[in-house]
């Protein structure tokens, strides 16, 4: 396949798949939500941190010739949402976090391949990926179309920084403890 019927594929794939994304949008209902938006260039950069690690997994599947190195890239795609507390590697680095809007919970496996399923169909991921972004910037609460159908929103949370502090704190209060209890 060449450059030129990858360049028509994509076009068509956009094509195709808006109409589909305003159908969506006017099916889903817009979840009233009691918690603050997470701030929207965190949120994009939280995604690209999340991309440049699929990215060095597929060179590294492309390297090694693994097909199971391309399963390791779907899963976190997937299910990234539920790691590290409703946290991926991205939304770690730059505190954010998953809650479902109902109780207020971190994200689990269900909710994060329901919210991210949007990604690993062809065609409709990339025109996702655009659309996606749209509604993360302009919607009041910041949800996109994977947040409501999983009844999830992306919220301020605590960064990596921030548990390597709460680390130190109870390394130190152990520490301490040990100490009182020998003297």
């Amino acid at each position: 396949m060449n450059y030129n019927n990858i360049i028509i594929l994509i076009y068509l794939a956009l094509i195709l798949s808006f109409p589909m994304f305003f159908i969506i949008l006017r099916t889903i209902k817009v979840l009233k939500s009691p918690y603050l938006r997470a701030n929207p260039v965190k949120r994009i950069l939280a995604g690209i941190i999340d991309f440049a690690f699929c990215a060095i997994w597929f060179y590294a599947a492309e390297v090694f010739n693994k097909v199971s190195l391309y399963a390791i890239i779907l899963i976190y795609i997937l299910a990234k949402d539920c790691f590290f507390s409703g946290r991926s590697i991205g939304k770690l680095f730059l505190g954010l976090a998953v809650i479902k809007v109902k109780d207020g919970s971190f994200c689990t496996i269900k909710e994060s391949v329901v919210r991210n399923l949007i990604y690993v169909i062809p065609g409709i991921n990339i025109a996702g990926l655009l659309f996606e972004i749209i509604l993360i910037i302009y919607q009041e609460n910041g949800m996109r179309i994977g947040d409501r159908l999983a009844q999830t929103q992306v919220v301020e949370g605590m960064q990596l920084h921030d548990y390597s502090d709460l680390f130190q704190k109870i390394l130190l209060k152990e520490i301490f403890q040990k100490e009182v209890q020998e003297n």
